[in-house]
């Protein structure tokens, strides 16, 4: 537990550093005078590390002397805008002394959240896919950092994650021990700023606005999900940081922001973090807001810097899958425009995207992708567990309330439109209007409940603050949706908690109060291929984590491929 301090510690550092400054620079340009808050410029500086994470990795191995350069880019920032970083600081401790006020509920709380998180990232359970490919691809980052047709040694490595490279940059592996430990730290800064947030605005007596009730949705998947934060997964990670986003528009709503360049900023990243996980792309869509706030201000030099900013983010996850896959975006077999020696074939792509929406379909048959909705939405039911049900039939409610809520809304809304009335209430209409079309998105493409969770757990929180803060749903329907919500949520979330006491009662020793738990090690053959080794799990198609390096899933994997060169480094192409 130490060790995943002091490494969170320096994540903190490294990441808030220059993302307070390109929000200030940001600033400098929209003229915004009156700073952004603490969310922004927290999604900026992960931005920035995981984009300049993938921009190295294009060229070296991400390791000790990448980290060296961070700290060096750090030290540059804070003399590019030292006196705004000074007063930063001075405001934020002059805020501490005047407001902040021990409560022993809200430190209490507090410290249960940081310990069940720190926990989770230090003894918690890996997800089987870290065993698969998520382990192998930060060792393959950390070595060489990318390598042509890696994609052909197993498919999964297709799926490139920029997760990955920041996790590689964060691992300090050099020193001995690969860690795994950003989800956890997303978890901890984001779970504890809005259990601060949600019990300050509690203490004062505030209206229950939108973006108090959406503080519950981190503290939510920490208790669903925290089990897996030690795991180096993709959903944990995209969940945590959209969570960031849609508080951070939730109060910009309330507080009746009408500046486009905050919403243009949290954009930004909702682009970004289509290089987290590309099923997030439907939300791309709240651009539109800040877009056309933008065109018709004719703020031009605002536009230019967040497509810049926004394809700069992206742009070494698009070069990285050509790289690996030759494609630009896999598995999306439509965008064809290379023609690599390293290029994996079409078949097999269109081949892993059925098997991905199927499986998620719990269907597990590829060639069943064609099923329509009223074959394979039963087995989708069936094969879920009781409380994922629970879940997903109040997620369902959620949708059709919501559904029903944006049809009033915007009957309400054309009517006021050229008087200008209510534009809070445009604004959460088009807000919702994404949710409800992202959760869509979801349930057609890939319907696994982990994929999911991002839409279970804020799409019945975003319907439910709508209602409440929309003036003119009725009281008595308001009660009646939150008593419904309570009443479904009180059992999953209960059983999940008693699972999390449990797992820390039987789980709970001093054998990581120091270190992490390391990546599980899998029994493995070794096999000598053109003057290389790789390894292969005993049981094929199996984990194989990490230790194991380099590792394909089975034997025969190789027999189709051949080396491009004498190392790894150069890469593979299929065998002629």
């Amino acid at each position: 537990m130490a060790v995943i301090l002091l490494n969170w510690l320096f994540i903190f550092i490294t990441t808030i550093i220059p993302g307070q400054t390109l929000v200030i620079l940001f600033g400098r340009v929209s003229g915004k005078k009156t700073g952004y808050g603490f969310l922004p410029a927290l999604l900026s500086g992960f931005a920035f590390v995981t984009a300049f994470s993938g921009y190295f990795s294009l060229f070296h191995g991400v390791g000790a002397e990448a980290d060296l350069i961070l700290i060096v880019l750090c030290i540059l920032c804070i003399l590019l805008c030292r006196k705004d970083h000074f007063q930063i600081l001075k405001d934020i401790v002059t805020d501490f002394r005047q407001e902040f006020r021990i409560s022993m509920i809200r430190e209490a709380g507090a410290l249960i959240l940081f310990f069940l998180i720190l926990f989770f990232t230090a003894y918690g359970e890996f997800h089987s896919d870290s065993g698969l490919y998520h382990a192998q691809s930060i060792r393959w980052i950390e070595e060489y950092g990318v390598v042509k047709g890696l994609g052909l040694l197993q498919n999964r490595f297709g799926y490139n994650s920029a997760f990955f490279s920041v996790s590689a940059l964060y691992s300090f592996a050099f020193l001995g021990q690969s860690l795994h430990a950003v989800n956890g730290y997303m978890a901890a800064i984001v779970t504890l700023y809005v259990w601060y947030d949600l019990m300050g605005s509690l203490y004062k007596k505030k209206h229950i606005r939108l973006n108090l009730v959406l503080d519950l949705a981190p503290v939510l998947y920490t208790i669903i999900g925290g089990r897996e934060l030690i795991s180096p997964t993709t959903d944990p990670i995209l969940l945590y940081l959209f969570f960031a986003i849609a508080i951070a528009w939730s109060k910009g709503l309330e507080k009746d922001d009408t500046d486009a360049s905050y919403y243009a900023l949290l954009c930004i990243h909702t682009v970004f973090l289509i290089s987290v996980k590309l099923s997030v792309g439907v939300l791309v869509l709240l651009t539109l807001q800040p877009a056309l706030m933008l065109i018709k201000e004719k703020r031009i030099k605002e536009i230019i810097i967040c497509i810049i900013s926004g394809i700069i983010s992206i742009l070494p996850y698009f070069i990285r899958n050509v790289i690996i896959t030759g494609w630009l975006v896999y598995p999306l077999a439509s965008v064809d425009l290379f023609s690599y020696p390293w290029k994996i074939p079409i078949d097999s792509i269109k081949h892993d995207a059925a098997e991905i929406t199927t499986w998620a379909r719990y269907v597990r048959d590829a060639d069943r992708i064609g099923d329509s909705i009223l074959v394979w939405a039963p087995v989708w039911w069936e094969g879920q567990t009781t409380l994922d049900r629970f879940l997903s039939f109040i997620a369902i409610g959620s949708f059709i309330t919501g559904v029903l809520w944006c049809i009033f809304a915007a009957v309400r809304s054309f009517k006021d439109f050229k008087e200008k009335k209510d534009l809070k209430l445009r604004r959460m209409l088009f807000f919702e209007a994404v949710i409800l079309m992202g959760s869509l998105f979801w349930f057609m493409s890939a319907p696994l409940i982990r994929y999911g969770y991002l839409y279970l757990v804020l799409l019945p929180l975003m319907t439910a603050g709508v209602l409440i803060n929309d003036r003119n749903v009725q009281i008595s329907l308001k009660g009646l949706f939150a008593i419904i919500m309570i009443i479904f949520l009180t059992f999953p979330i209960g059983a999940y908690l008693f699972g999390d006491a449990g797992y820390i009662h039987d789980h709970w020793s001093r054998q990581y109060a120091v270190f992490q738990k390391d990546y599980p090690e899998a029994p493995v053959h070794k096999k000598e291929y053109c003057g290389l080794t790789f390894y292969y799990p005993e049981e094929q198609g199996t984990p194989v984590w990490y230790r194991a390096f380099p590792a394909v899933l089975y034997e025969d994997n190789l027999d189709f491929l051949e080396p491009m060169g004498d190392s790894l480094k150069d890469g593979f192409k299929i065998r002629e």
